[in-house]
């Protein structure tokens, strides 16, 4: 198995609006960029590539908008293309924000659409002979349940911490933190990190 991996920066200009919180809110500053990255797995037969972006969410007609312009362009079947957002509170929106009823420019909508294509592309071109090696563990006290059943028989999401109406929690965290190294000839490995932080 060969494995590759890219990463495009796709940090939004300032003014930029902000997704994440029921406000509209817009960049003022950048402490971190924000990456889209890229692995590409080649097995001798089929390819594929999985892509993680520093966003909040992509609704599903702009992924599925990404992964034709990818499967085009890097000469892919559609159903080889992966794309997943770290969820993100405080990334660029793309498209419209269901919760503050902002739309997103346009403009920086087709700029992500070039990086997403550009970062699955350079990750096909970086491909090694690799070894792959997996753990599991736990992490203890981070990740939570958003969602409670009310003293009233109600369903409601995050009604806030130490909310007097809250009866239970309708689910328990899963704590499980996997790791899968990518352990590559003559590059550098990838460590590909997955853990949920709420439910």
């Amino acid at each position: 198995m060969r494995t590759g991996f890219s990463k495009v920066c796709i940090t939004p200009p300032l003014g930029s609006p902000i997704v994440g919180y029921y406000n509209a809110r817009f960049v003022k500053g950048v402490i971190d960029d924000l990456y889209v990255r890229a692995m590409a797995f080649d097995d001798g037969q089929n390819q594929a590539v999985v892509i993680s972006a520093d966003l909040c969410y992509l609704s599903k007609n702009q992924c599925d908008v990404y992964r034709k312009v990818i499967a085009d362009f890097c000469n892919l079947d559609i159903k080889a293309v992966f794309i997943c957002c770290q969820h993100t509170h405080t990334g660029p929106l793309v498209g419209k924000d269901f919760a503050s009823d902002t739309h997103s420019d346009p403009a920086y909508d087709a700029h992500l659409e070039i990086c997403f294509r550009d970062a699955a592309k350079y990750a096909l071109l970086d491909l090694k002979e690799s070894k792959f090696f997996g753990a599991q563990t736990e992490a203890k006290g981070i990740s939570f349940v958003r969602r409670f059943r009310m003293k009233d028989g109600s369903v409601s999401t995050n009604p806030g911490v130490d909310h007097p109406g809250i009866d239970h929690a309708l689910a328990e965290p899963d704590e499980t933190l996997k790791l899968i190294k990518i352990v590559r000839e003559d590059a550098d490995d990838i460590v590909v990190v997955s853990f949920g932080t709420h439910c």
